[in-house]
């Protein structure tokens, strides 16, 4: 109960309990702590932000500046429909691997040192070899391939060819000159591959031909040597024999009127060729060979028409139509005359079967038998000749495919978009730079923040102290500037001020009220009972408990209390600068080593301050004498006379760790407040001062956490500095 009584009076009067271990780790993990840290170090953050974009703008600047131009080429990677066999409605899908391929040519050594040469780059200063660098072209050439890319554009058929230069019109000339000279070199070897092939090939029909020409006279020959004619069902023909009598009989009707039929048709086609032309006849209208070139003439005629609109007569895309409709009107009149032939043919031929028919039938009457092995002998010598004309057909088509080709050339591929000069650099992009710097500094600032936070061994808030050391927070006093001392100087009227003078110069400012939240809980009592001998100490030397030490004396005596100040500091004596500031005549010649060596009275050697109620024991300055003063029954009776006489006395000791007075006098006194510089004090050593304390039987009331940056937090103790700093005159 009475632990809980204590926290209540320390949560009323400002200070808090002790926190869970859970909660403070808890804490520390929030977003409100992480948004603290910031806070507290965002002067580290934007240092870290701000050097980070300095340097790479620096380096936007200072790089080389490079441009970038592109051309596109457009692949079609559709096969070649050859006209020839009418291809064009029954082709294959696209092949998509042929634009990789194409992609993969450019950048070939043989485009890359036509290039160097049109565009003399090997006398460039940008890719001329430097001095000690291999001069060899191939060099050259590896040297230019570094400044361009050749990529597709996704799954399009369009290539990209990019090209890189310190000159933009540099760099839009190599990527057109690339482009051209893929299209160049592609034609050229497309066009003497296929004149090679169609010479080779053209070398091979006229062998092939004698051949087709001998097989042909062969089964003629041996047909007619056996009297073997074509006929029977199955297409093998046959000998006549007496049950095929009557059969051949039948047969010789239909190729009589066959040959008839021929006949007439042979005559009638004389006959409108004189009268109306060749075109007239009914044959050549229903020719389906006639009717695809007449189609492939219409199209020709099209595409004249828009050129015609484009270029002039003169021009070679002008001529290379007006040849293709040429030749497509002698095909067109060569198959008409071949099917007026044909008629003429199938009149002779007709009339050439039915008279080998009516001859075969007559002997039929003659020979009873023939010998079938003669049939198979004629078979094979049929099968022999087709095998070759079906050879020599496929190799006439193929020989008019490339020649063709090598007229009109097979070029899949043009320039869909040519590079233009770019109008800014490529590399280095300013804005990216920019962009980088900022990213990268947001990064390596907040790893900066939390990497300070989590090397710093210091305390920074209530709950980190309570935790850690299990002592109730009191106060945390905010830093005084130089800058606001120095206005204290100039409003006071004196040379130089202490951070102690603020609390009398501005009395409402959150120093000034941390330090009466610290009163307010003396005042309270830690057992029921206010403390009247207080001691200040801290840890280690520059924590500012000299400070605390003389501003809550100067808040006590401004708040009505009987206030005396002791300086139990005797080797560093951080308190001499307010006894020196005494008028002369007011000073006395004795101090307070003088009333523990029992040489004079206390009252001799107490000097007033210029706060009413306030009088300080001090010292000139520094003591350094090897006796403990502080353990003797002179300072326990100075002490217990003092207290009848004062509301409270606050001395102010040396450090914990540093000098054992501090224990000494801690152990006499009836509060001890410990001072923690904010994220400097580190943890193990205000651990040891407290353990240390502790062992004494000092009776620690709370710790007071100093020199806290002002408005640099939202928790705990900072959240009131920042809710309500409008109550504070600062």
């Amino acid at each position: 109960m009475i632990a809980l009584e204590h926290n209540d009076m320390l949560v009323a009067a400002g200070a808090h309990p002790p926190a869970a271990s859970g909660a403070h780790v808890e804490d520390r993990l929030s977003f409100s702590a992480l948004f603290a840290v910031l806070r507290r170090r965002f002067r580290l953050f934007c240092a870290i932000l701000l050097s980070t974009v300095a340097a790479s703008m620096v380096a936007a600047f200072v790089l080389p500046v490079r441009y970038a131009a592109e051309a596109d080429v457009l692949i079609d990677p559709r096969p070649h429909a050859s006209p020839v066999r009418n291809e064009a409605k029954n082709l294959p899908a696209p092949d998509a691997t042929l634009v990789e391929t194409e992609a993969r040519l450019m950048t070939s050594p043989s485009i890359m040192s036509a290039v160097i040469q049109r565009l003399r780059l090997a006398h460039d200063p940008e890719f001329a070899p430097k001095p000690g660098e291999p001069t060899h072209p191939d060099a050259i050439a590896q040297k230019l391939s570094r400044h361009v890319s050749v990529s597709r554009e996704g799954l399009t058929y369009i290539v990209a060819i990019r090209a890189r230069s310190h000159d933009p019109g540099k760099a839009a000339m190599i990527a057109n000159t690339m482009a051209d000279e893929y299209l160049r070199q592609s034609w050229s070897q497309r066009a003497r591959l296929a004149a090679d092939q169609a010479r080779t090939l053209t070398a091979e029909l006229g062998p092939l031909g004698q051949q087709v020409i001998a097989a042909d006279q062969a089964v003629a020959d041996y047909r007619a040597a056996h009297g073997i004619v074509s006929g029977g069902k199955d297409g093998t023909g046959g000998t006549v024999t007496d049950q095929q009598i009557e059969t051949m009989a039948g047969e010789l009707g239909h190729a009589s009127a066959d040959a008839a039929a021929a006949r007439a048709a042979a005559a009638a086609a004389r006959a409108q060729t004189g009268a109306a032309g060749v075109d007239s006849i009914s044959q050549v209208l229903n020719s389906s060979a006639l009717t695809e070139l007449r189609n492939q003439r219409a199209q020709v005629l099209r595409e004249k028409a828009q050129i015609s609109t484009i270029y002039s007569p003169e021009h070679p895309a002008y001529v290379r139509i007006d040849h293709q409709l040429a030749q497509l009107d002698d095909e067109i009149k060569s198959a008409a005359n071949r099917i007026v032939q044909g008629l003429e043919s199938d009149a002779r031929a007709a009339e050439a079967r039915s008279g080998a028919l009516r001859g075969q039938l007559l002997a039929l009457n003659a020979r009873e038998s023939q010998d079938a092995s003669a049939m198979v002998v004629a078979n094979g010598l049929q099968r022999n000749a087709d095998a070759k004309r079906a050879t020599y057909n496929d190799l006439s088509r193929n020989a008019q495919e490339q020649a063709q080709e090598a007229r009109i050339g097979d070029v899949r591929a043009w320039v869909a978009a040519a590079a233009r000069p770019p109008l800014e650099p490529s590399f280095p992009k300013k804005s990216i730079f920019l962009m980088l710097g900022l990213v990268l500094g947001s990064a390596l600032g907040a790893g900066g923040v939390l990497g300070a936070e989590f090397l710093a061994n210091g305390f920074r808030s209530a709950d980190e102290i309570e935790a850690e050391l299990q002592i109730p927070f009191l106060a945390a006093v905010p830093e005084v500037g130089s800058r606001e001392q120095r206005r204290i100087s100039q409003r006071l009227g004196t040379s130089s001020t202490a951070p102690w003078d603020y609390v009398v110069a501005k009395p409402a400012s959150s120093f000034a009220e941390s330090i009466r939240n610290i009163r307010a809980t003396l005042i309270a009592g830690s057992d029921g009972a206010k403390p009247k001998a207080i001691c200040v100490t801290s840890a280690l030397m520059g924590e500012g408990k000299s400070v605390i030490a003389v501003a809550l004396a100067r808040v006590m005596a401004m708040s009505g209390d009987r206030v005396l100040l002791i300086d139990c500091d005797l080797r560093r004596s951080g308190l001499a600068a307010m006894r020196r500031d005494t008028e002369p005549s007011a000073r006395p010649s004795t101090g307070l080593v003088e009333v523990l060596d029992g040489q004079t009275d206390p009252h001799a050697a107490i000097v007033k301050d210029t706060v009413p109620g306030l009088t300080f024991l001090g010292l000139d300055g520094p003591v350094f004498t090897p006796r403990d003063m502080f353990s003797g029954q002179a300072a326990r009776q100075m002490i217990a006379r003092l207290k009848s006489e004062y509301d409270f006395i606050i001395m102010d000791t040396p450090p914990v760790m540093a000098v054992t007075d501090a224990w000494t006098v801690a152990s006499t006194c009836d509060a001890t407040l410990l001072v923690i510089r904010n994220l400097k004090t580190p943890r193990a050593a205000a651990r040891a001062a407290v353990d240390r304390l502790r062992r004494r039987g000092a009776k620690l009331h709370g710790v007071v956490l100093n020199r806290r940056p002002q408005g640099r937090g939202r928790g705990g103790a900072d959240y009131y500095d920042f809710m309500y700093g409008a109550y504070f005159d600062d």
